[in-house]
C-alpha cells in the first residue's frame, strides 16, 4: 500500500459502518485485547461517539490517507492539562507502515497544544508489544499511576500499562 498525505476530519455518521467493521476485525482488535473483535452496531457507535464528544475538549477524527479512511483518533481533556487519546489504524493493510508513529509525532502534539495539555496519557494492553514499542519510540514513559485490569468479551483478564508523554 502506498501511503499518501495523512489528513484528519471530524468523524461523520457515514464513517460508522466502516468503524464497526474495524472493531469486528480480530486482526485489528486482538492486539488491543479483544481477540474475537468487538461487535458494535451503527447505533451503538453513534451513542459512543455522542457520549465521547460530550466530554470537555473532546474530539473524534477520521484519519485519511489519500482521502481513504484508514483509522481514527479520539481524544479528550480528562483533567486540567491532561489529554487522553486513542488511536486505531483500522485498515489492516495500513498497519505497521509507520502511520501510527506519524500521527503521534505530527498530529498528537498539535491537538494537545490546542487543548492546552501539558501531558498526554494512554492505557495500553500490556501484551501489545507493537504499540508499546511505538509509544516508547516517540517518548512515552510508564506512568506511576495504577491501571485497573479488565476482562475481554471472553472473560480473559488483561492488564494494561499507563503511559504518559510530557508536552514541551
Amino acid at each position: 500500500m502506498t501511503v499518501n498525505e495523512l489528513t484528519y476530519r471530524p468523524v461523520e455518521p457515514a464513517d460508522y459502518p466502516l468503524m464497526a467493521a474495524w472493531y469486528r476485525d480480530p486482526r485489528v482488535m486482538a492486539p488491543v485485547g479483544f481477540p474475537a473483535g468487538l461487535i458494535k452496531t451503527v447505533d451503538q457507535l453513534a451513542g459512543t461517539v455522542a457520549r465521547h464528544l460530550a466530554k470537555p475538549g473532546a474530539g473524534w477524527e477520521t484519519l485519511l490517507s489519500g482521502g481513504r479512511p484508514i483509522g481514527e483518533f479520539l481524544y479528550a481533556l480528562e483533567a486540567p492539562g491532561v489529554m487522553t487519546f486513542d488511536l486505531t489504524i483500522g485498515e489492516f493493510d495500513c498497519q505497521q507502515l509507520g502511520l501510527g508513529t506519524r500521527v503521534l509525532r505530527e498530529h498528537l502534539p498539535a491537538v494537545a497544544h490546542k487543548l492546552g495539555a501539558t501531558r498526554v496519557a494512554i492505557e495500553v494492553d500490556a501484551h501489545n508489544a507493537v504499540a508499546l514499542h511505538v509509544y516508547a519510540k516517540v517518548g512515552f514513559a510508564k506512568s506511576k499511576l495504577p491501571v485497573a485490569p479488565w476482562r475481554d468479551s471472553a472473560g480473559a483478564l488483561h492488564t494494561a500499562v499507563g503511559l504518559v508523554l510530557a508536552m514541551t
